[in-house]
C-alpha cells in the first residue's frame, strides 16, 4: 500500500529469477520493508504482537534474509557468489546519536563471499560508493572504469566519505567539514563532539583546507562530468 510488495515474496520472486541465469550474472534486490511506515505482513505482526513497530519490521527484515540465504546456500552458483548487503540511510532510532549529520548516515555495508571472506569488522571508513571498487578489486578485474570511491580491499589509504544533505558534507575518519559551495561553514571533531556543538572552523585550519580541497575537488569532478556528459571511461 505505500513503496511496494512485502520482501518476504519478494526475494523469493528474485531468486526464482537468477535461477533462470546463467553465470555468471549480476543482481540487485531492492528490499523496502525496514523504510518506513515499516509495516510487516499480516501473519507475522500476529506472531509478534507485543513488538513495538521497529523490532518487528527489524526481526522481520532479519527473518527474509535468514530465509532467502537458507534457499540460496542450496543453489550451484552460491559459493562462487560475492553478496554485498547495504544500506540507504539510518530510519527510525531511539539513539539520538543517530539524529546527527554524522549518525544519520553512519549505515553497515557488508561483504559476504560464503567461501573466502572471514568474518571480520573493518574499522576503516567505507561509503557507498565504495561499493563498486570494492567488487571490481575483489574479482581482480583489471580494466579501466569510472568511480568515485576506492576498494575497501585496496592498500590503506587517507579515506573520506561525501554526504548533500542541504550542504556539502565530507567525513574522514574523526572529523566533519560542511562546505556551502562558496564557503567552509563548520567543522566538527564527531569522534569526541558527537552532537557537533563545537566548531573547531577557525581553531583547525590545516584540518579544515585539507577536507576543503577535497570537497571542493569531488564537486568539480562531478559537476565536469555531467555538465559534458563524461562521467566514464572514454576509450581513445
Amino acid at each position: 500500500g505505500n513503496w511496494g510488495i512485502w520482501d518476504m515474496p519478494f526475494f523469493q520472486f528474485a531468486l526464482d529469477e537468477i535461477n533462470k541465469w546463467s553465470s555468471p550474472f549480476f543482481a540487485t534486490i531492492f528490499s523496502i520493508n525496514s523504510h518506513h511506515p515499516y509495516n510487516v505482513e499480516k501473519w507475522f505482526e500476529e506472531k509478534y504482537p507485543d513488538l513495538d513497530i521497529l523490532d518487528r519490521t527489524v526481526r522481520y527484515m532479519d527473518y527474509v534474509l535468514q530465509q532467502f540465504f537458507k534457499n540460496a546456500a542450496q543453489q550451484p552458483w552460491f559459493d562462487e557468489t560475492l553478496f554485498v548487503i547495504c544500506a540507504d540511510h539510518v530510519g527510525l532510532n531511539r539513539d539520538k546519536k543517530y539524529k546527527t549529520k554524522v549518525g544519520q548516515y553512519s549505515i553497515p555495508i557488508l561483504f559476504y563471499d560464503p567461501g573466502n571472506i572471514k568474518a571480520e569488522v573493518a574499522s576503516k571508513l567505507i561509503q557507498q560508493t565504495d561499493i563498486l571498487p570494492s567488487i571490481l578489486d575483489y574479482l581482480n578485474y583489471d580494466l579501466p572504469y569510472a568511480a568515485f570511491g576506492q576498494s575497501i580491499f585496496g592498500p590503506s589509504t587517507a579515506r573520506y566519505g561525501f554526504m548533500l544533505d542541504g550542504i556539502y558534507q565530507i567525513v574522514d575518519d574523526e572529523y566533519i567539514l560542511f562546505f556551502n559551495e562558496e564557503e567552509s561553514v563548520g567543522l566538527f571533531n564527531f569522534q569526541t563532539d558527537h552532537f557537533l556543538k563545537n566548531n573547531l572552523l577557525e581553531k583547525l585550519p590545516t584540518v579544515r583546507d585539507r577536507l576543503e580541497r577535497q570537497i571542493k575537488a569531488m564537486i568539480q569532478v562531478h559537476h565536469q562530468g555531467m555538465i559534458f556528459n563524461n562521467l566514464s571511461v572514454i576509450k581513445n
